[in-house]
């Protein structure tokens, strides 16, 4: 009988060990996701500077692009306000999107702006200073949720370890037990 118990308790614990380190799997591929959201904003937001640097020049893309970039930085921003992240997260996704909106607007004042040379410049030199702070700040996202995946895994490597070692004490336990 009381190899039954001790069976059965080394198995329930190594369960619940599994069953944790399961969620926190489940939680390393959210923060992956965090990552494949800043690269792809990143992305965006280097063409869109890329072109901002180049309108008015013979390296020059058409407008086109410039719109068609912040088109895609709003929608895979207002895309992930959706996901299910912790607050800390949900808070810059929102930050960023905010960014993105005085990024659009400062953006729209320079495309639309056919006014003197030295107020393009500036409108452009607006909008591209707002990129960088967005570059920043997606920066400052991936190193967060670089330092908690990390942190996760090594957690949950421990725990797996840990069912790991419970299991073959049980095993063993009960091979001595039988003989």
């Amino acid at each position: 009988m009381s190899l039954i118990v001790c069976f059965s308790c080394g198995a329930v614990l190594a369960s619940l060990s599994i069953n944790r380190t399961i969620s926190e799997f489940s939680r390393l591929i959210e923060l992956h996701q965090i990552e494949d959201l800043r690269k792809h904003l990143v992305i965006r937001i280097q063409a869109v500077q890329s072109d901002l640097y180049t309108v008015r020049t013979p390296l020059a893309h058409t407008l086109d692009s410039i719109v068609t970039n912040v088109s895609e930085l709003d929608s895979a921003s207002r895309g992930c306000l959706g996901c299910h992240h912790i607050p800390e997260v949900s808070d810059r996704i929102n930050g960023l999107q905010r960014h993105i909106e005085v990024y659009q607007n400062a953006l729209s004042y320079y495309i639309t702006a056919a006014s003197n040379a030295k107020h393009v410049e500036e409108l452009k030199n607006e909008a591209a200073s707002i990129g960088n702070k967005l570059i920043i700040s997606t920066e400052e996202m991936s190193m967060d949720a670089s330092n908690r995946l990390k942190t996760i895994t090594k957690n949950a490597l421990l725990k797996v370890n840990r069912a790991k070692t419970i299991l073959f004490i049980t095993v063993m336990l009960n091979g001595d037990a039988q003989r």
